[in-house]
């Protein structure tokens, strides 16, 4: 029996490179959540063999795991090129449409539609003694009545400086700039946001709102309808630590 420590688990395709090397042979394995794991182990154990990818045709050479193989001291013994293919699978009556909706709506896909596009700046006023140089400057809360403005308009994803607004993205001062998704920005800044246009403009320009108060102190806010709006994707990874889903039927 071989017993051999791979990334991943039992019917990845690091399992599958294992079987058809061995072929016929039987194989016990030892998964690990990570290469480096994985080489801990067999340095642990030299019994274990270790089977790890060092390439791929689109990333080329996986060069962290080319380092742990040269700092291990181990040597290659063999090499099984795999070919790699994906299927997409999904409940009975689920559409293509269904998922991209769903991508869409969580931000991890780029969109495209009719919408309007905004600059803020802050305002070339001169202030007056003893005013509050704060009020003629964009703070986190006038981007953030914005954003609330066009979400209720019915904005169906928005933008600010090319950053994709997810449920959890942050739109807080750090200073003189504004952060979102933890980057950081300078004025002036552009927020996109797809919808009816007409809707979304009006949101914004209604008598007493958003607008109309930012505009008495001068604060430069240009508004453009365009048949085209594009967002981009949000480019972060995920992260739930504390979370977890609720499987059907409340378990």
């Amino acid at each position: 029996m071989k017993t051999v420590a791979i990334q991943g688990v039992a019917g990845s395709f690091h399992d599958i490179a294992v079987r058809n090397f061995f072929k016929e042979q039987e194989i016990k394995l030892v998964p690990c959540d990570s290469f480096k794991e994985l080489f801990a182990v067999i340095k642990k154990d030299n019994s274990i063999i270790g089977a790890v990818a060092i390439e791929n045709t689109i990333a080329g050479s996986l060069l962290p795991n080319h380092t742990l193989l040269r700092e291990s001291g181990f040597k290659i013994v063999g090499e099984y090129k795999l070919r790699i293919e994906h299927q997409l699978v999904a409940m009975p009556g689920q559409t293509i449409k269904d998922i991209e909706n769903i991508k869409m709506g969580a931000g991890v896909l780029a969109m495209q539609g009719p919408g309007i596009s905004i600059v803020i700046d802050d305002s070339k006023k001169q202030s007056k003694t003893g005013e509050n140089l704060n009020l003629y400057l964009i703070h986190d809360d006038d981007i953030l009545k914005v954003i609330n403005e066009l979400r209720a308009a019915g904005a169906e994803g928005i933008s600010i400086n090319e950053q994709r607004l997810i449920a959890t993205s942050e739109i807080r001062c750090a200073g003189p700039t504004l952060s979102v998704n933890n980057t950081r920005y300078s004025p002036p800044y552009e927020i996109k946001a797809i919808g009816d246009s007409q809707t979304l403009e009006n949101a914004l320009k209604m008598r007493g709102g958003v607008v109309e108060t930012l505009q008495f102190w001068g604060i430069q806010i240009t508004i453009k309808t365009e048949n085209n709006v594009i967002l981009p994707a949000y480019k972060s990874q995920f992260r739930f630590e504390h979370s977890k889903p609720i499987k059907e039927g409340g378990q």
